[in-house]
Parts: structure tokens; C-alpha cells; sequence
């Protein structure tokens, strides 16, 4: 991904931006963000707000779209810095929603996977 991700990143949110707050934050689309983060406050109680949106984008991208994901790209497409990219993806195996392999040829770069566990999570709140 690269920078073009981060690109890709920056016309998403200007798009998000056009469309306007009032589309946005209807009623319908409030209480079905409280369901969905209540579906993983039933996993922790105290989970925080960037590592659910974490595990949206990794779900979406890995899981829905089929893409190959790096570690390094989920701090570009959450616009984050690689440390708290880190943080959430750790907060995101520990619980056991998604886990990490090894490019073979780049043994640095790490490679994310959506779990049975994930998948299930994923299909409960429709991402």
C-alpha cells in the first residue's frame, strides 16, 4: 500500500467531510454504532474507541475485500503513528480477532489475518 494507501485514506475522509455531518449522525446510524461497539464491549468492557476502528478497517479490507494488509498500512489508514498502530493490532491479537504471519520473503513485514473468532465478529455487526 504505501503511500498511495495513505492517499487513498486522505480522499476517504474528504469524502466522509462533503457528505456532511447531518448524513452522517442520523438516529438510525447512532444506534447502530452503539450496537456495534457494544458488541465488543461483550469481548472487554474496556476496549478502546481506536482499536475497534482498527479492527473495522482490518475486517473491511482483509476480511470483506479479500487485500493482503501489513502491520505498517493499518497506521497509514488510521492516519496514527506506527507505535499506537501497534498497540491496537497487539489489543486486536490478544483477544484473539485477528493474528500475524510472516512475509516469507520480508521476514520483517507482518501480515494480518481476520480469526474464526474475528470473522464471527465481523459477520455479527455486517462490516
Amino acid at each position: 500500500m504505501g503511500d498511495t494507501g495513505c492517499l487513498e485514506s486522505a480522499r476517504t475522509k474528504l469524502m466522509y467531510l462533503s457528505v456532511g455531518w447531518e448524513a452522517v449522525l442520523s438516529g438510525r446510524d447512532l444506534k447502530e454504532h452503539i450496537r456495534i461497539i457494544n458488541e465488543f464491549r461483550k469481548i472487554d468492557p474496556w476496549i478502546h474507541g481506536q482499536t475497534i476502528y482498527c479492527f473495522l478497517l482490518i475486517a473491511q479490507n482483509v476480511f470483506v475485500m479479500g487485500k493482503d494488509m501489513r502491520v505498517m498500512d493499518i497506521g497509514c489508514l488510521m492516519d496514527t503513528s506506527s507505535a499506537s498502530a501497534s498497540r491496537n493490532m497487539r489489543a486486536l491479537v490478544d483477544h484473539g480477532l485477528v493474528s500475524l504471519y510472516e512475509n516469507p520473503d520480508r521476514r520483517i513485514e507482518k501480515y494480518i489475518e481476520v480469526t474464526k473468532k474475528g470473522r464471527a465478529l465481523a459477520r455479527r455487526i455486517r462490516v
